[in-house]
């Protein structure tokens, strides 16, 4: 049987990826891999840092950050088309703000229609834009230069200690 910071971390990463549909519903698909291909615009995740436990044995607290990144161009297709590149920093410059909104609007990565996690800490999960929109080289098997938004999602969990 699963421990309840294990259970937390499985529900939380399943969340994210039904809420990164929901908040860009263009988006193709959304993954728990960090290299993956897709028609884009589409999520793929990486696990960040999981806390150092905090506060008393019967309600440790620890807080998962997780890395997203909304592929929503390739630079191949870019580089042939003005328009297309044009259309794909628009959508930056719409998806930016939000994805940024619809997640602080759930920051207890509950929205409409989906029920509460119970091991979320009362404050809610916070996101954070990590850099500008960039073109990122991604081995996904063969190098592709890809155009991103990144952000980082940090969701603190109370859960009990397990022995």
């Amino acid at each position: 049987m699963a421990d309840a910071l294990t259970t937390a971390v499985e529900d939380a990463i399943d969340r994210v990826l039904e809420m990164q549909k929901l908040a860009v519903p263009e988006s193709t698909e959304a993954v728990k891999r960090w290299y993956h291909v897709a028609d884009p615009p589409y999520w793929v995740n990486a696990p960040g840092a999981l806390g150092t436990p905090q506060g008393p044995r019967d309600a440790t607290r620890y807080e998962l950050t997780v890395m997203m990144r909304l592929v929503i161009g390739n630079a191949v297709d870019m580089a042939r088309d003005e328009t297309a590149t044009a259309n794909v920093q628009n959508k930056a410059w719409t998806w930016l703000p939000q994805v940024m909104r619809y997640f602080e609007k759930h920051r207890r990565l509950s929205p409409p229609g989906l029920a509460g996690l119970t091991y979320i800490a009362p404050q809610g999960a916070t996101i954070r834009s990590m850099r500008q929109a960039d073109l990122n080289r991604l081995q996904i098997p063969v190098a592709a230069l890809l155009y991103t938004l990144d952000f980082e999602l940090t969701i603190p969990f109370e859960v009990g200690y397990a022995e």
